[in-house]
């Protein structure tokens, strides 16, 4: 997922730092929705690998210094932490589990 943050760490940064202060939250309740998402689509996609990544990006947007200034200038930590682990608990899945 290196490669992934690298990648989209600029462009998701700038986005967050600009636009409303709903961006991130929103971003991570998608990314949280993904994890518990059925998928009934003829895809050969493997889904896990696609709840994997949501659930790197979730980990990474709330631990990695690269993201510790957005987090800290436009939102309460707590605040975003304690979204995430409000919807593991509500919702709890095998990824939400991790």
């Amino acid at each position: 997922m290196t490669g992934a943050f690298t990648i989209w760490d600029p462009l998701l940064l700038d986005l967050a730092s600009k636009l409303p202060r709903s961006f991130l939250p929103i971003l991570l309740t998608c990314l949280l929705g993904h994890l518990n998402l059925n998928v009934t689509s003829n895809s050969d996609d493997d889904p896990d690998s696609s709840r994997e990544a949501a659930h790197a990006w979730i980990l990474h947007i709330l631990t990695s210094g690269t993201w510790a200034d957005v987090c800290r200038r436009r939102h309460d930590a707590e605040e975003l932490q304690t979204l995430v682990v409000r919807s593991c608990l509500l919702e709890p899945g095998r990824w939400t589990r991790k």
